[in-house]
């Protein structure tokens, strides 16, 4: 249900839009349902406001610290595809043969 579009910083002021929420006491994160704590506790420990990008009306969301991250790791992986290292660990402990180069060559 929450992956099927993407979320984005929306440009406003993300800590008045905490205070705001914050006041209705009814505030969770899209994605995980922790509850919103008060204004204070929500900005010290990073609580972001989002954008659904498909959803123009009605489309203002909040995330949790904890999920946040997970966004930037997930968006880090996406980008630049996934880490070698973990990708050929179960090819096994073979060690390739060098390369043999011919004079001259780097």
């Amino acid at each position: 249900m929450n992956n099927l579009t993407e979320a984005r910083r929306l440009p406003i002021d993300v800590h008045a839009a905490l205070k705001a929420i914050c006041t209705t006491g009814k505030g969770r994160c899209w994605h995980c349902d922790a509850k919103l704590p008060r204004a204070r506790r929500a900005i010290r420990e990073g609580w972001d406001v989002q954008r659904i990008d498909d959803y123009p009306v009605a489309s203002i969301i909040l995330v949790c610290p904890a999920c946040l991250s997970g966004q930037a790791a997930e968006h880090r992986e996406h980008v630049a595809g996934p880490d070698p290292i973990t990708a050929t660990e179960d090819q096994g402990d073979e060690i390739p043969a060098p390369v043999a180069l011919a004079p001259g060559e780097t």
